[in-house]
């Protein structure tokens, strides 16, 4: 039986979360970067939207760009701890850990899942204290939340669809027999 629990399998998805997140906050700067504008006005509001969103404003462009060398490290981290995290991720008792990648991919974005969900609620019990005892809320918090949120709520329909495909895809009992015999 294997070991599981170790250090690595909270670190690596946390560590994914953490990469993912700031790609996605950073968004517009790879737009700026990497699109073709063909309007200036389209342009510079993206850039007015990153400007107010930079949270390393002092940090200067690698490329001569908005993308600074956080981004670039985030962006070259990311697939990188998916690999990571895919390849070390060992099934609980309760798990199946199947022979193929995809099985310990699907378990991976398990344990992402639920970093998110730890996540998510460490994000609203602080902003609980912020806005009830200190008086101060975030504007950051509830629109975070909701994106892990979404996250969340689309893997569980993800997963639930691979084990039960006609719960939502009722459609697909017609074609049952034409599916199987494709695949």
């Amino acid at each position: 039986m294997q070991k599981t629990g170790g250090i690595i399998e909270w670190l690596v998805p946390l560590a994914f979360v953490g990469t993912m997140s700031w790609l996605i906050w950073h968004l517009p700067a790879f737009l700026l970067d990497w699109l073709p504008y063909s309007s200036v006005s389209l342009k510079a509001q993206i850039e007015a939207i990153y400007l107010l969103s930079d949270v390393t404003p002092n940090l200067t462009g690698i490329f001569g760009g908005h993308i600074d060398i956080i981004d670039f490290s985030a962006l070259v981290l990311s697939p990188v701890l998916a690999v990571i995290g895919a390849r070390t991720v060992r099934a609980a008792g309760m798990e199946y850990l199947g022979a193929s990648s995809i099985d310990s991919a699907a378990l991976f974005i398990g344990r992402v899942t639920m970093m998110m969900i730890a996540l998510m609620t460490s994000v609203m019990l602080y902003e609980v204290f912020l806005r009830y005892i200190i008086e101060k809320p975030t504007e950051w918090a509830n629109e975070m939340t909701l994106w892990f949120a979404s996250f969340v709520f689309l893997s569980w329909i993800l997963c639930d669809a691979a084990t039960q495909p006609y719960s939502y895809f009722p459609s697909l009992r017609h074609c049952t027999p034409l599916v199987a015999k494709n695949f």
